[in-house]
């Protein structure tokens, strides 16, 4: 088996065959050199410790994301590659490099398919959605079969006024080697799928969001804003964050099409797939990582972090649930000036003592911790949630974080150490973080 560039891991010398000695021997070489390069120049504090590094020696991990079975990790290079690593051991069991080489063929938004229950079919296990740079979208098979990619949708940019709307239109699709026809290409920067598995959203430089069917790879919706001079109802700036609510599996009545974005524009947005403009607005962070929005589905709060470095590093927010039925009228008078005068529920502020920070991250960490990481301070730190002390930090990474992947345990081992993949520059590293 190839490795990712080199490799430290605290168990990464056991249990090698006597046939691969001689290799053995140069990979902890180098792994060892790594390791004490890695240490010397980071600053870990509280309870976490570094579990291992994969360095990528040209390429930088954009995107981690962590399967439905907890069993890998997914990551998303610059150079378009997808490698999925064992969330065990940081062991490199699978690598799929796009079809054609292109400028730009960033991975930009990873998304593992939510396993249909209904279907006992392997094609429908095991698949990961990927969105990139240039425009497209796939959708892969991972486990190492013959022909792991399944399709590739080109997305397009908006047609201008008097021409035909694209929900009238069959959008570039390729299947398996077939050509499609290239024009101006929409960038895409983020993505997720709905919890029953049946339609994905995609975002990116154009502030809308397309809603795709997912069987058949059609777009069945666009949700834009109106450009209404009285009332916001959509992004008009990139949209850089996408996230279906995680209550849409267990309550598909009230959830099931719901979900939020974040962009440049300053604002997060609750939207319903089915509907053209958005549902409700909070003014205020600005979302510039596919990480940088969460939901609690205990509390319903969701979590954001700004890319700015006057603003907070956490803010807190109420989830509007009334608005996501669809039982607030935008157009009612008062209610745009309460979405203006909306606060969040609580803050977590920069550090006045050390640099500022812009936030690429905001994660849940169960119920007890809330997580942040970004660049200029280039730092990842783990709050408690109720009293907003510091448990633990990463600080002095060569790069910013882009993306994190928790691997929290089940409930039932709520002592168990909890574990973080972390995407910063040309490295992923793991950590452990012993939960109290």
């Amino acid at each position: 088996m190839s490795t990712a560039g080199s490799v430290y891991a605290a168990d990464s010398a056991r249990g090698a065959p006597s046939s691969s000695v001689g290799r053995k021997t140069s990979m902890a070489t180098s792994a060892d050199s790594l390791s004490a390069r890695v240490m010397s120049e980071i600053s870990v504090i509280g309870s976490l410790t570094l579990n291992s590094v994969v360095e990528f020696p040209d390429e930088e991990c954009m995107v981690v994301r962590l399967s439905h079975d907890k069993a890998l990790w997914a990551v998303g290079l610059s150079s378009g590659k997808i490698q999925f690593f064992t969330t065990e051991s940081c062991t490199l069991v699978y690598s799929l490099d796009p079809p054609e080489r292109k400028e730009n063929e960033t991975v930009t938004g990873l998304v593992f398919v939510p396993p249909d229950p209904s279907s006992q079919k392997t094609e429908r296990q095991h698949l990961i959605l990927a969105c990139y740079a240039t425009g497209q979208v796939r959708l892969w098979h991972y486990t190492g079969v013959a022909n792991p990619l399944l399709w590739t949708l080109q997305v397009e940019a908006l047609p201008q006024e008097g021409e035909s709307h694209p929900q009238q239109q069959s959008e570039k699709s390729r299947q398996r080697g077939g050509k499609a026809k290239e024009s101006e290409n929409q960038q895409l920067l983020c993505l997720a799928c709905s919890p029953d598995s049946q339609r994905f959203v995609v975002g990116g430089v154009g502030g809308e969001i397309r809603v795709y069917e997912f069987r058949r790879h059609n777009l069945i919706n666009v949700c834009q804003s109106s450009y209404s001079v009285n009332r916001v109802d959509g992004h008009r700036n990139r949209v850089c964050a996408l996230l279906y609510h995680p209550l849409g599996r267990q309550m598909p009545a009230d959830y099931g099409h719901v979900f939020l974005s974040g962009g440049w524009d300053n604002t997060v947005q609750i939207w319903d797939d089915r509907r053209g403009h958005s549902l409700w607005v909070y003014f205020g962070p600005h979302v510039c990582g596919t990480d940088a929005l969460d939901i609690d589905p205990l509390q319903n709060h969701i979590l954001t972090s700004s890319w700015e470095r006057h603003r907070a590093l956490l803010q807190v927010w109420k989830f509007q649930d009334e608005a996501a039925r669809g039982r607030v009228d935008l157009d009612e008078p008062g209610v745009q000036e309460d979405m203006l005068k909306g606060r969040p529920l609580g803050e977590l502020q920069q550090d006045p003592l050390t640099a500022p920070s812009m936030g690429y991250v905001a994660q849940w960490l169960g119920d007890q911790y809330m997580l942040f990481a970004g660049s200029n301070a280039n730092l990842l730190k783990i709050v408690d949630r109720g009293t907003l002390n510091m448990v633990a930090s990463v600080s002095d990474l060569p790069k910013g974080v882009y993306s994190v992947a928790p691997l929290l345990p089940d409930s039932s081992d709520s002592r168990k150490p909890a574990k973080l993949s972390v995407c910063s520059g040309n490295r992923l590293y793991t950590f452990r973080f012993e939960r109290k």
